[in-house]
C-alpha cells in the first residue's frame, strides 16, 4: 500500500510521473504524430473543399470535422514537442 511517506512514491513524484502512469511518449512517435495529424487535416481540408455531388449520394464523412479534429490533435502533440524540448512556459 502506498502512502504519503512512500519513498517510492517520492522518486516517481520527484521525476514527474505519478505512480503507476504509462511511460511518457519520446520525441519520435512525438514527431510521426504530428506529420500524420497534419497530413490528415490537408487530406481532409481537401476532401471537405470539393464541390458536393448530389447524384452520387450524401457525404458519409464529415472532413470539415475531421480537419479540425486532426488541426487540434496536432495542436497538442505540437505543445507536447516544446515540453520535450524544454520550452518553458513564461515565468509569471
Amino acid at each position: 500500500m502506498r502512502g504519503p511517506g512512500d519513498p517510492q512514491q517520492a522518486r516517481l513524484l520527484a521525476h514527474g510521473r505519478k505512480a503507476g502512469h504509462l511511460a511518457p511518449m519520446s520525441l519520435i512517435p512525438t514527431l510521426v504524430l504530428i506529420a500524420a495529424g497534419v497530413a490528415l487535416a490537408v487530406f481532409a481540408g481537401w476532401r471537405g473543399a470539393l464541390p458536393s455531388q448530389p447524384h452520387r449520394g450524401v457525404r458519409m464523412v464529415p472532413w470539415r470535422f475531421v480537419m479540425v479534429l486532426s488541426c487540434v490533435a496536432a495542436f497538442v502533440l505540437i505543445v507536447h514537442l516544446a515540453a520535450l524540448l524544454g520550452v518553458l512556459p513564461p515565468a509569471r
